[in-house]
């Protein structure tokens, strides 16, 4: 006897009813947690959202309808399986309650495939960030204090200021310039060589001759500047290898030769003045001729606090009317990558999901199977089956679908993160070590997940599943 088209009806829409009911209890949830963690979220990811959005008409109405929607999608097909059922076989145990097997597997599949690509993602970003953080950039970021000049401070002004910091204690070397690396400050000019008509393009930047020792920058060849260079206005020039690479000369002959009008006197090491998202390209350093725009101090890393107090009231007596603006390399450099950052967080906070809610999905698949095979069970245990023989039976299936996740991730982890690479010029390579790592995190938590269903139905009674009915 099957149920009438009326009784079907009700059925499907009291099991769709029941379904949608608790996707809005878990969108209230959701609404909840979303208000208590937005100010978590805001500081971690650098943002300014407010939860009065979340309250507007247009977006709470649009997120009940996604509700309302995602509920009975999701409510549709075992609806209409369950509302289908022949009420005296399923009473006799004869039909099968669900089918789709397929479909079951699909799912875990699909849920453990996004759930690799975005561990291997976070691993993959993690990796090229502490790649960048602990690159040697050439220079010494650390206690450099770079303070910004305004554009009305004078050069009669900022002198006095530079004097006065040469006396604090705990300013080691400082240093005067038109450019600080780790911002767009340092110019683009084009210079003509010797030889060549067609101009070099050269990052310019005007120094004083305290910048290389202040900045902790290596010499290859040659000298720095001296205070009769100052005299004979920017005539003189330091460059960085990457300009005497592309002129084809070897540091010793770069000493010497002019590039327009200058003669270049020293050649210096490469130095990160951008972000290594950028290749480190051609630089030129002349003489301070005019107002510096930023004034760098290294300070010693004992009593910053009262350091930076003391420059702060010598800024306050030289300049009463500017505001003292200062910021620190390290941190410049460091905030270079915060968008960077903020994807590794939102990474790992969508890996984190995903890998519940698929540990979520196969524990209810085992729990089913297991529930399935229960005579089988009893059979092989009254047969002699061992607890680990029940648990391998139940559980090696289930592992071979994160296998397969796993090695669908494989391909679009390693494009998606190759592309996202490609956006820096000083990068890691993607080795097999990552996608090992992953793949043994999501067998070991498959394993947990899968194992603790599996030995509670090895363990249990088989009189109780081989009962008569």
């Amino acid at each position: 006897m099957r149920p009438s088209t009326t009784g079907k009806s009700v059925l499907f829409w009291q099991f769709s009813g029941e379904i949608i009911l608790l996707t809005l209890i878990a969108a209230a949830i959701s609404l909840g947690v979303t208000e208590l963690l937005l100010t978590q979220v805001n500081v971690l990811m650098g943002l300014e959202l407010s939860s009065t959005a979340l309250w507007s008409p247009g977006f709470f109405t649009g997120f009940l309808l996604t509700v309302f929607l995602t509920g009975f999608l999701s409510g549709f097909y075992p609806s209409l399986v369950l509302s289908s059922l022949n009420p005296s076989e399923v009473l006799k145990g004869s039909q099968k309650v669900l089918s789709g097997g397929g479909l079951r597997k699909g799912l875990i599949v699909f849920q453990f495939t996004i759930s690799m690509i975005l561990v291997i993602s976070t691993l993959i970003i993690d990796r090229q960030m502490s790649f960048i953080q602990n690159k040697n950039l050439g220079l010494n970021p650390e206690q450099m204090l770079n303070i910004a000049l305004e554009p009305n401070t004078s050069k009669s002004n900022s002198q006095p200021f530079i004097d006065e910091l040469n006396q604090i204690p705990g300013v080691e070397t400082l240093t005067a310039s038109t450019g600080i690396p780790g911002t767009d400050h340092i110019r683009l000019f084009l210079l003509f060589n010797e030889t060549d008509e067609e101009p070099t393009p050269v990052h310019f930047n005007q120094v004083d001759r305290h910048f290389t020792e202040t900045m902790d920058i290596k010499f290859e060849a040659g000298r720095n500047f001296t205070d009769s260079d100052y005299e004979q206005n920017r005539t003189k020039a330091l460059v960085n290898h990457a300009l005497i690479d592309e002129q084809g000369w070897t540091a010793e002959e770069a000493i010497g030769k002019k590039i327009d009008s200058f003669e270049i006197i020293g050649v210096l090491e490469d130095y990160h003045y951008q972000s290594l998202q950028n290749e480190i390209e051609p630089a030129l350093l002349t003489t301070l001729s005019g107002k510096p725009q930023f004034i760098s101090a290294r300070l010693n890393s004992e009593n910053i606090s009262t350091t930076m107090s003391q420059i702060e009231t010598i800024w306050q007596q030289v300049n009463p009317s500017t505001p003292f603006q200062y910021s620190f390399m390290d941190n410049t450099f460091e905030s270079l990558y915060r968008s960077e950052k903020q994807l590794g967080i939102l990474f790992s906070g969508f890996a984190l999901i995903t890998i519940i809610i698929a540990c979520m999905g196969l524990f209810g698949l085992v729990a089913f199977m297991a529930s399935k095979r229960a005579k089988e069970i009893g059979i092989r245990k009254v047969l002699g089956a061992s607890v680990a023989n029940i648990v391998t039976l139940l559980s090696k299936d289930f592992i071979k679908l994160v296998l397969v996740g796993f090695v669908i991730a494989i391909p679009i982890a390693w494009y998606a993160m190759n592309q996202w690479l490609a956006d820096f010029a000083y990068r890691i390579e993607i080795g097999p070590g990552i996608f090992a790592l992953a793949g043994g995190a999501a067998l070991v938590i498959a394993l947990l997940t899968v194992s603790w269903q599996s030995i509670k139905a090895a363990l249990a009674n088989p009189v109780e599943s081989l009962r008569s009915e």
